[in-house]
């Protein structure tokens, strides 16, 4: 799911915006691309703050989009996902 024209350095993106984009069913796993790989270690604009620090983070409502399962996978294109 693209987040990448919504999600911007330090935002936290929520579960409307994700609702909005996709529908998440049982099963599925989310992969939420917000652009910021770009800048991971390995690519040439490499920037090791703006991947792990400054990267776009999940909000706190963006678990119930997930389907209630034992264990719902949800991965991310940038450092981490969660909310520093």
């Amino acid at each position: 799911m693209d987040l990448s024209d919504a999600a911007g350095t330090y935002d936290v993106y929520t579960s409307k915006m994700i609702e909005e984009r996709v529908e998440v069913k049982e099963g599925d796993i989310l992969i939420i691309h917000t652009g910021y790989h770009h800048f991971g270690w390995d690519s040439p604009p490499a920037d090791e703050i703006r991947y792990m620090v400054e990267a776009p983070r999940a909000g706190p409502g963006v678990r119930r989009v997930v389907p209630p399962e034992e264990d719902p996978l949800i991965g991310v294109d940038a450092g981490g996902a969660d909310t520093p």
